[in-house]
């Protein structure tokens, strides 16, 4: 297999809170394990273990909500223009995880560098509204999608769905320009099968487990 340079476009790598950063780590040990060379560019405000590899970007502050989204685990970095050419110059790939500002940059910067792009489906307006109780609202999420789709993905061919709830949601919302390839995040070895007894009250009757997660806002 041929080794391939790829970069990674994250703004929030290295934020354990986050769910789409696990997702990116994973992503880059895994391609390493098979040779593939994977370099992170994100935000400069490490939070845990730091990526070896790992380009860092000064953070943006946001004076009255700066606490609330660094809590959530995601944070905006500033553009630094000879710090992301220098970053995509010479890489065989340009992965982009968000559809904001940083990965539109990288994207437009890769162009014009020849390297090609693709994308992922991480995140859906809910988790934009559901900070600001209006997750009900079909109008706003709605506008959301729409700029989603024109900022980044009417740009970029293939988009990585780490779901079939993911690639629905963007075939329903006619992401006509895109093609979705589901890949699962993965389970890390900490989750595996182990033998249970199954309860005397219980015996005879299916039991549905659910798991999930709170956020505090």
């Amino acid at each position: 297999m041929t080794q391939m340079k790829i970069l990674f476009v994250l703004e929030c790598a290295n934020q354990p809170t986050n769910g789409t950063t696990s997702s990116c780590i994973r992503f880059a040990k895994e391609l390493e394990k098979k040779g593939h060379e994977v370099t992170i560019v994100g935000c400069d405000r490490i939070m845990g273990e730091k990526y070896h590899r790992y380009v860092g970007l000064p953070k943006y502050k946001f004076p009255l909500a700066d606490e609330a989204m660094a809590k959530g685990g995601f944070l905006v970095c500033r553009m630094v223009y000879k710090t992301l050419r220098e970053a995509i110059r010479g890489q065989d790939l340009v992965h982009l995880f968000l559809p904001f500002k940083l990965s539109n940059v990288c994207r437009l910067i890769a162009q014009d560098e020849g390297v090609p792009c693709t994308t992922a489906f991480h995140i859906v307006p809910q988790n934009v509204t559901a900070a600001m109780h209006l997750a009900w609202s079909r109008l706003i999420n709605g506008i959301l999608l729409y700029s989603f789709k024109r900022y980044l993905y009417n740009q970029v061919k293939y988009v990585h769905c780490p779901s079939p709830m993911a690639a629905d949601i963007m075939k329903r919302n006619h992401f006509d320009n895109n093609v979705p390839v589901v890949i699962s995040n993965g389970v890390t070895p900490f989750f595996h099968k182990i033998e249970v007894s199954r309860p005397k009250e219980y015996e005879g009757k299916f039991i549905v487990c659910m798991s999930g997660r709170l956020v505090d806002s």
